[in-house]
C-alpha cells in the first residue's frame, strides 16, 4: 500500500506510514452496478441524471487501532519544554519586581534559585525532545534570570 502523502509503500496492514507517519487507509475497489434509465427517458433527460452511477464505488475503511509511541511524539507536545519554560518563567516573573535589598532576604532568594534552576534543567532535557520552540524559550528567559542576577549581585 502507497502512502498518499509522501509515496512510501507500506505494508498491507500498516496502519501509519513508514515515510511520513501519516494515517494510512485501507481502499477496496468495488464495481459497481450500474443502473439502466428508463426507456422514456429522452437523451436530454439522461445528461441530467448523476453521473456517479456508473462509475465504480470506492470504500474506505479506516482502521481503528492506535498510533505507537513514537508516532505519538512526532505530533504531540513536549512536556519538558512546556515546563522548562513555564518554571523559567516564573523566574523570570520573579525577578521583575526586586532590587538590591530583596537578594538579601533568604526566602526570596532561594525561591528564585529554585525556580530558575528548574526552568534551566527542564529546558535542557526538552531542547533534546520536539518540538523545541518552548525549549529554547525556557532557556533564553533562564538565561536573562541569570544576567538579571548577575547584574544585581555586581551593583
Amino acid at each position: 500500500m502507497n502512502c498518499s502523502n509522501c509515496q512510501t509503500s507500506n505494508k498491507a496492514d500498516a496502519n501509519y506510514c513508514q515515510g511520513c507517519g501519516q494515517k494510512l487507509f485501507a481502499i477496496e475497489k468495488v464495481d459497481a452496478e450500474v443502473v439502466v434509465p428508463h426507456t422514456s427517458y429522452t437523451n436530454q433527460d439522461l445528461s441530467k441524471l448523476p453521473t456517479h452511477q456508473n462509475q465504480p464505488v470506492v470504500i474506505i475503511h479506516q482502521n481503528n487501532s492506535q498510533p505507537s509511541v513514537e508516532q505519538q511524539q512526532k505530533k504531540g507536545t513536549n512536556g519538558f519544554g512546556i515546563a522548562g519554560f513555564i518554571f523559567a518563567l516564573i523566574a523570570l516573573l520573579m525577578l521583575l519586581p526586586l532590587d538590591d535589598s530583596d537578594l538579601y532576604n533568604d526566602d526570596i532568594f532561594l525561591g528564585l534559585i529554585f525556580w530558575w534552576v528548574l526552568g534551566l534543567i527542564f529546558s535542557i532535557i526538552g531542547v533534546t525532545k520536539k518540538p523545541k520552540g518552548l525549549s529554547i524559550t525556557g532557556l533564553i528567559f533562564s538565561g536573562l534570570v541569570f544576567l538579571i542576577l548577575l547584574g544585581l549581585a555586581a551593583s
